[in-house]
C-alpha cells in the first residue's frame, strides 16, 4: 500500500519546525547566551538563586598589554547590581551577537563596618612574553604574564584613594611570609581608578610578575592626606 505523500504546504510547516527546533537547541547547546548583558546578568543571578537588583556599575574589559591572549576574554562585559547588604558583580563574554551566561560566576561584594573594602577579580588575559638574553636557553627566553582585570568597592566616605598588590602567593618560596607581606614586597602595584567621584566602585588593571602559586591581592585604602584607612587581603590558595 503507498502512502501519501505530503502536501507542499505540510512539508514546509515542518521545515520550519525542524529549524526552530534545531535553533532552540544550538541556543540550548552553547549555554543559553542573552541578546543584552544586562539580561545575561540577570539570568545568572536568577540561576545562583538571587533576585536581580538595580545595575549601579558596568563597563566594557579590554587589555592594554597582553592583546594576543587565545582567550576570548576581550570586549567582555562586567555588571554590578545591588543585592541587600552589598552587590552582585558578573562578567559576560560575547558568543556570537550574544553574550554568554552559562556558568557565570557571581561574585557576592558585602563590606560591611568591619571590612569596608574588598575586590573581585573580573577578567584576565595571558600570553608568553619574549624577553632576549634572560636565559642561557634560546627556548626559555621569555615567561608567561598574565593581565588582570580587577574591582574594588570601598564604603569609606573618606577614601581619596586605592593601592593594590596582587601576585602569585607560594608558601613554600615565600620564606615565611604571609601573603600580605609578601605582596608588600613582591607583588604587583598599581592604583585604582575610581569609576565616578561618588562611586564606591574603583578598578585596577595591571600585569602581574612572572610566578607560581595561588593569586593573592591586597587593597589598601587612603584618604586625600596618604593616611591609611583600612587594607584587605585575600588568598586563594
Amino acid at each position: 500500500m503507498k502512502l501519501p505523500t505530503p502536501s507542499r504546504r505540510v512539508r514546509l510547516v515542518l521545515s520550519i519546525l525542524f529549524l526552530l527546533f534545531s535553533l532552540v537547541f544550538y541556543w540550548w547547546a552553547v549555554g543559553s547566551p542573552m541578546p543584552t548583558p544586562g539580561l545575561a546578568h540577570r539570568a545568572a543571578l536568577l540561576s545562583h538563586g538571587l533576585t536581580p537588583g538595580p545595575v549601579e556599575a558596568q563597563g566594557e574589559i579590554h587589555f592594554q598589554e597582553i592583546t594576543r591572549s587565545p582567550d576570548s576574554s576581550e570586549g567582555s562585559r562586567w555588571l554590578v547590581s545591588r543585592q541587600e547588604d552589598g552587590w552582585a558583580v558578573t562578567v559576560h563574554p560575547r558568543a556570537g551577537l550574544f553574550w554568554s551566561q552559562s556558568y557565570s560566576k557571581v561574585h557576592l561584594l558585602t563590606p560591611s563596618e568591619d571590612t569596608p573594602l574588598m575586590t573581585a577579580h573580573l577578567q584576565y588575559a595571558t600570553d608568553y612574553l619574549w624577553e632576549e638574553g634572560i636565559s642561557e636557553n634560546p627556548f626559555d627566553d621569555g615567561d608567561w604574564y598574565w593581565e588582570w582585570v580587577t574591582l574594588a568597592v570601598c564604603t569609606l566616605p573618606d577614601v581619596a584613594r586605592i593601592e593594590l598588590y596582587q601576585g602569585w602567593y607560594n608558601s613554600i618560596d615565600a620564606n615565611g611570609l604571609s601573603p600580605r607581606d609578601w605582596l608588600l614586597e613582591h607583588g604587583s602595584v598599581s592604583d585604582c581608578t575610581r569609576l565616578s567621584p561618588d562611586s564606591p566602585f574603583w578598578l585596577c588593571q595591571q600585569v602581574w610578575n612572572p610566578g607560581d602559586g595561588a593569586t593573592a591581592t591586597l587593597a589598601r585604602a587612603y584618604d586625600a592626606q596618604g593616611n591609611l584607612l583600612c587594607e584587605w587581603c585575600s588568598y586563594d590558595g
